[in-house]
């Protein structure tokens, strides 16, 4: 693992969804979903809200804003079986 490009990369081909997050005060976000794009600044995460719905549109997130990935979890996993679109 070499750089956030890499990461991502190794994470998409493995059609895992994960979280991506800023845990700093100013900037704090937090993103979980299907990774869409990976770039070599950033790339595109199609979120999804707690009660499993999608987004419309993928975020992007370029990589210096992120401090911290997750994927592989229960909760992740788990809420990726029963993702919907908002009719």
């Amino acid at each position: 693992m070499e750089s956030w490009e890499t990461i991502f990369n190794s994470v998409k081909e493995l059609k895992l969804n994960c979280s991506v997050e800023n845990e700093s005060y100013d900037n704090f976000f937090f993103k979980i979903g299907t990774i869409v794009k990976v770039k070599k600044r950033g790339l595109k995460i199609l979120n999804f809200d707690p009660a499993g719905y999608l987004d419309e549109e993928p975020t992007k997130i370029k990589y210096i804003k992120v401090s911290a990935l997750g994927f592989d979890d229960n909760y992740t996993n788990t809420m990726g079986k029963y993702l919907r679109t908002k009719q």
